[in-house]
């Protein structure tokens, strides 16, 4: 799976530097272990195309560094382990730049976020995170035209993450359902999900609204 994403042939003038989606599995594996910086370090370096976008995120205007960071292991520290399982989340979702491909990507992100902000007070024992990483895999299996139960045995997740992505199950498979029901303009399920997660049809709309508005300002899908 790794090579066919992971060739070194020269990248055309233009067109986007897509990292191996093999590497940025890797990372995303190290990163959700608490890995040493070390061993990250190591991952990041063997993908040029992954080191420059960390690069170019880590120097984007929303970190505001006085002084450029120089090493990885720089990197790695301004960032923080979570926000760096996140940022290689949503670059793992929007490396297939076939334009099928990336309007998935631009509604798995979008289900993220919505997933993250309506579950934030609603599932007190789950973690926004979880959440947030639920709805941004809960479409890898037709982004890269494989299995989900073969992408899985991939990554290390959480067993709840897994049950919401392979079954809708656990204690986030109804908040993904109630994500996919917007997606799909399903009044009726979403507001019988709605009702069954004791959510206020205000809150789930307005939640989906900015989460689409905060993915739009990201770019992904473009």
């Amino acid at each position: 799976m790794s090579e066919a994403h992971g060739t070194s042939k020269p990248i055309p003038e233009g067109r986007p530097i897509v990292p191996s989606l093999g590497r940025v599995i890797n990372a995303l594996n190290l990163v959700s272990s608490n890995a040493d910086i070390e061993q990250i370090e190591l991952e990041l370096r063997k993908d040029p195309a992954l080191s420059l976008r960390l690069f170019q995120y880590i120097h984007s205007a929303g970190f505001g560094l006085a002084t450029p960071v120089r090493t990885y292991r720089q990197a790695v520290m301004v960032v923080g382990y979570k926000p760096l399982y996140r940022w290689l989340s949503l670059l793992l979702i929007s490396a297939n730049r076939e334009p099928e491909k990336m309007e998935l990507g631009f509604h798995a992100a979008v289900r993220g976020r919505f997933m993250e902000d309506l579950g934030r007070e609603q599932l007190e024992r789950s973690s926004p995170d979880d959440l947030f990483v639920t709805g941004v895999f809960s479409l890898v299996d037709r982004i890269f035209d494989h299995p989900m139960h073969l992408l899985l045995g991939t990554m290390t997740l959480p067993e709840d993450i897994c049950d919401a992505l392979l079954s809708r199950a656990g204690p986030y498979g109804p908040l993904l359902r109630l994500a996919e029901a917007l997606e799909q303009d399903d009044a009726g399920e979403a507001e019988r999900l709605g009702d069954e997660l004791l959510l206020d049809p205000k809150s789930i709309g307005a939640a989906h609204k900015a989460a689409t508005e905060w993915v739009a300002q990201l770019g992904i899908g473009t």
